[in-house]
């Protein structure tokens, strides 16, 4: 799983232009953050197609990276979130960025950028 991170002005109109631009072509976006400060802005978004995503945005002239995104799923109580994100404290991972990606049927989904996956994977598990 990709994120996009889309650097905007901070003005009315930033964000409708992109939504525009991936809604245009079919993307659907399954998870959204925006900021703004001062005259700068950004919006981080995972899509349902990265690849097309990439292309449309390149072509749009939005400036944009990419960071790869280690997908989670835990039960869906009290307490659940801590047990893991206390496995990568432990192990000295460090959480750049965690996202909800969907909540049913008692489980949730969850997306972290993290600087080393393989490594967070292996805490995870343990």
């Amino acid at each position: 799983m990709k994120e996009f991170i889309i650097s905007l002005k901070n003005e009315p109109g930033a964000l409708a232009r992109v939504c525009k631009t991936l809604g245009d072509v079919g993307i659907n976006m399954t998870t959204l953050y925006g900021e703004g400060s001062g005259e700068n802005g950004k919006v981080i978004m995972i899509t349902e197609d990265e690849n097309t995503t990439e292309k449309v945005l390149r072509q749009g002239g939005f400036e944009f990276t990419t960071s790869e995104v280690m997908p989670l799923r835990i039960a869906d109580r009290p307490g659940e979130l801590a047990k893991q994100v206390y496995k990568l404290a432990y192990n000295k991972i460090n959480i750049e960025r965690i996202y909800l990606i969907n909540k049913e049927n008692g489980w949730v989904d969850l997306g972290m950028v993290v600087p080393d996956q393989k490594k967070a994977e292996s805490a995870l598990k343990g």
